[in-house]
């Protein structure tokens, strides 16, 4: 984008305001469907950056800023700290511990490291993408939105937009390293005999990988409220958070009050979007209960008994993979695996129900719509589909570098994907064709300009 020097980030409202005249005349020489509806008078002139408006306090102009450094600066930390460690404890027939040691401590960037030493090269580089440089990314490109200018012209504001709905949308894919873990937590949770006892291993978090989930999380609210003021300062210009009326444009205006479903005000087809939506909740449910995947085990050349499991089955294993299953930690990994992965996604097909079919306002259709973004920018369940994938083909490579860090009486672990994890797969792909599709009628419908049989909203 081409930055107006003459506005400098969080400038006040009243030295801005010259600029924003001229922009705003120059709105009604634009001719583009795609955003007509923005007015040319000066009550509806947009700013050049969203920090210097006045319609958002000044704690919050400077504080969202402050904010986002401020998570910057817990998930450095974060990924230098202790992240997760491999840890073995011998206890003897008599049922006493004689030795717990940890063989294997890492940070999320030496973790990186580790993969790549034991051979598990596509999964150190999707980690490295994901996990590592996108949460930076994300938080810096938010920071770039918030105070740098944007271009003259409403085309730029809606441009705008959609990068943060984009940020918003893709920051799930920060949560990579998390589900990996959980895979591997429960993989490599092994109960090996050995003379006069036995051996258990377990994956072990520490205060790194839970650092690392939270500043992931303050990420996430960050941009879900960055959005909400970027379209506070765009459209929310009337008691209703409406845009006001072009009275040079063609087209009714429509009645606040009025009561439909969103289904009746767009091109979509009831019954193509109702079948839809049923599809892929069904597959999401069923996806769920079906085994994806099977780990195997072998110990001197003796194959062991081997363990299917589903998303349901992972889940509640998480707490039964760690020594301390009692702990406020692994019912947080628990209940955030869960969540996630299955409860939102099923919660989001309910919402874009609601939103499409039930007879709702305007103004509640447009709260109703943010909560939908909301919903499926925190639902994971394409990322745990893909994470899976990655995870899977590497958890031979990975056990072997266990191994060789000195479990030398540890089994050989082996992992494959069953048939109906092409179940997931495809309910993972649907769910977010569909979302994407829905979302693009409901803000056209709810925030722009619909043409000659729509409405101005």
């Amino acid at each position: 984008e081409h930055f107006d020097s003459k506005n400098s980030p969080c400038t006040s409202p009243e030295s801005a305001m010259t600029t924003e005249i001229e922009a705003g005349l120059a709105f009604s020489n634009e001719d583009d469907g795609d955003d007509r509806g923005l007015s040319a008078t000066p009550e509806s002139i947009p700013p050049s950056h969203i920090c210097n408006r006045e319609k958002i306090h000044v704690l919050i102009r400077f504080g969202l800023p402050m904010y986002l450094v401020g998570t910057f600066g817990l998930l450095l930390a974060s990924d230098l700290g202790s992240g997760v460690s491999a840890d073995q404890q011998y206890t003897s027939y008599l049922g006493k511990v004689e030795l717990y040691d940890t063989i294997l401590t890492v940070s999320i960037f030496s973790s990186v490291s580790e993969l790549w030493k034991a051979g598990s090269y596509a999964l150190a580089i999707f980690i490295v993408i994901t996990s590592i440089c996108w949460p930076y990314i994300k938080l810096a490109l938010t920071l770039l939105v918030w105070i740098l200018p944007f271009r003259k012209g409403p085309k730029s504001l809606r441009r705008r937009e959609r990068l943060v709905e984009w940020l918003d949308a893709l920051g799930k894919w920060s949560f990579v390293d998390i589900k990996v873990f959980i895979i591997v937590m429960v993989a490599f949770r092994m109960n090996i005999e050995v003379p006069a006892g036995y051996i258990d291993i377990f994956i072990v978090p520490k205060w790194g990988f839970f650092g690392f989930v939270v500043a992931s999380m303050l990420s996430l609210a960050g941009t879900h409220y960055t959005l909400y003021l970027h379209r506070l300062v765009m459209y929310g210009r009337d008691k209703n958070g409406g845009q006001p009326r072009d009275e040079g444009a063609e087209g009714p205006k429509c009645n606040e009050n009025e009561r439909t479903g969103l289904i009746k005000k767009t091109k979509r087809h009831s019954w193509v979007v109702g079948l839809l939506l049923f599809c892929t909740f069904v597959l999401i449910l069923v996806g769920s209960l079906l085994d994806i995947f099977t780990y195997t085990y072998t110990q001197g050349g003796n194959a062991k008994p081997d363990k299917s499991y589903s998303l349901v089955t992972i889940g509640t294993a998480i707490r039964e993979a760690s020594p301390t299953p009692d702990e406020f930690g692994m019912y947080f990994v628990q209940i955030f695996f869960f969540v996630l992965v299955i409860a939102t996604p099923l919660y989001n097909i309910f919402l874009f129900s609601l939103l499409y079919f039930w007879p709702l306002s305007i103004d509640t259709q447009k709260k109703l719509f943010f909560l939908t973004e909301i919903t499926f920018a925190w639902g994971a369940l394409e990322v745990f589909f893909i994470s899976a994938i990655f995870s899977i083909q590497q958890i031979p490579k990975f056990g072997t570098g266990i191994v060789s860090s000195g479990c030398d009486t540890c089994y050989v672990v082996g992992a494959k994907l069953l048939p109906q994890f092409a179940v997931l797969g495809v309910a993972s792909v649907l769910n977010f064709g569909l979302t994407l599709w829905l979302f693009w009628g409901a803000h056209g419908t709810l925030y722009k300009h619909s043409g000659p049989k729509g409405c101005w909203i």
